[in-house]
């Protein structure tokens, strides 16, 4: 535990050195975030930025504008949400903040509100590079393990992965962009899952993606459950 010591106001020698120790001390426990938010075109974006306590909705500070710097932050875990009417937010989870560092966030992007898509959730990758992470699940929620997690860019398919025991899947070093997500797996009717962009310097993490089980051996897609979602209103421009 830090420990500081009062001077009287009287004792005028070496005031200088006590403030600068006093600074120094306070400087060591406290971190910077930097960051830059831009939209789709790559184009500086004002937008509303909350740090918040890792894993609550509880507010630590807030930024306004494209760039932002977050001061004095306390060694520990935190959540970044970037948001901006008409736009999918951007929620940055458990970012890890040591003292004295000053961390620069990559870009973040926005893109404009499409289908039902509100929120996305991001995480740190330790390189530059990026990447795309969830969970298969079946109807009962339980994990689908060795399930083929296929990635398509402008119709062409550039990556593969598969899901381990708990049903999760990760797959890097991506080139940016927008990847349409294919999940096959035995005795499972294919899921297509909503586009999603891969940001460089993060890892997309998707909400779990539900597999139905087929309801023959040759599991004919026409057995298989329509699913009618609700449309979305997007206020007019």
């Amino acid at each position: 535990m830090t420990e500081f010591r009062i001077v009287p106001l009287g004792l005028r020698k070496g005031n200088c050195l006590v403030g600068l120790l006093l600074s120094a001390a306070l400087g060591a426990q406290t971190a910077q975030i930097h960051g830059t938010v831009v939209d789709h075109g790559g184009k500086p974006l004002a937008v509303r930025i909350d740090l918040l306590h890792a894993g609550s909705r509880e507010q630590v500070m807030t930024s306004t504008g494209s760039a932002f710097t977050f001061d004095r932050v306390a060694a520990g875990r935190y959540d970044i949400r970037v948001y901006r009417y008409l736009f999918v937010s951007a929620f940055i989870k458990a970012i890890p903040i040591v003292d004295g560092a000053r961390l620069e966030l990559p870009p973040i992007r926005l893109d404009l509100i499409s289908r039902c898509a509100e929120e996305r959730d991001f995480a740190l990758t330790p390189n530059d590079g990026a990447g795309i992470a969830g969970r298969v699940m079946d109807e009962s929620h339980d994990p689908v393990p060795n399930a083929q997690v296929i990635l398509f860019q402008n119709h062409s398919r550039t990556a593969l992965g598969k899901t381990l025991a708990d049903g999760s899947f990760s797959i890097r070093d991506l080139e940016t962009g927008m990847y349409s997500i294919v999940v096959q797996a035995e005795g499972f009717y294919s899921e297509n899952a909503d586009r999603v962009r891969a940001l460089s310097g993060y890892s997309s993490q998707l909400s779990s993606i539900e597999l139905e089980r087929c309801h023959d051996a040759q599991c004919s897609p026409a057995l298989k459950t329509i699913k009618i979602e609700a449309g979305c209103d997007i206020p007019d421009l």
